[in-house]
């Protein structure tokens, strides 16, 4: 990625950049240093947009605050609801990455089928982008194109639940893309998809 020059940037910007920067440094020193240096990323983008009036009343700050606030408790042994789990008993996290890659392939065959795609191309290509970085779900079994078909019709059918909130909130922040990025729009998605599916044994956030 091209790094922006310091000429283009305004003052609050720029400030912000410097404190994140420095807050890197103390982060990748490990150790400790992790944690004071993630609460110092948090509280720089905390105070980068309590500099905006319109952020300030709309409260975009308040997660970043919260989420500085309970790491710094964690010293002290407090365990904020933040970092509390709510995954059911007996719930693997490999369960919930599952959930994710479903619902991840699901929003990329729709958002396909928007830019007028045939169904069958689309499911397709989820499938083999899957295939190819070695994606297993259920009995070890390869993603197949009936697969992803049935992950979107399933998803699609399911109203008013958490799977078709967080499918509609993927093809909504890829939809503006089919008009001012079409032709790198299935790129981008299949990256993103190839990303996740890879990301095995680690939480996603």
């Amino acid at each position: 990625m091209t790094m922006l020059r310091d000429d283009i940037l305004d003052p609050r910007t720029k400030q912000l950049f410097e404190r994140l920067a420095k807050a890197l440094a103390r982060y990748r020193s490990g150790g400790a240093g992790r944690r004071t240096g993630a609460v110092e990323s948090l509280n720089a983008i905390n105070a980068y947009l309590r500099e905006f009036e319109a952020a300030k009343k709309l409260g975009l700050q308040f997660p970043f605050a919260d989420l500085a606030v309970a790491l710094i408790e964690l010293e002290d042994g407090i365990v904020s609801e933040l970092f509390r789990t709510e995954r059911p008993a007996g719930q693997k996290r490999e369960d919930l990455l599952q959930r994710l890659i479903r619902i991840q392939a699901a929003a990329t065959m729709e958002l396909f089928m928007k830019t007028g795609m045939r169904s069958d191309r689309a499911a397709s290509r989820v499938a083999r982008c899957l295939s190819g970085v070695g994606y297993r779900h259920v009995r070890n079994q390869s993603v197949s194109a009936a697969t992803v078909r049935y992950w979107r019709e399933r998803v699609r059918r399911a109203v008013g639940s958490r799977d078709r909130e967080d499918f509609s909130d993927v093809v909504k922040r890829f939809e503006p893309l089919i008009a001012s990025h079409p032709a790198g729009l299935g790129d981008i998605l299949l990256a993103l998809l190839r990303a996740i599916a890879s990301t095995r044994g680690r939480l996603i956030p």
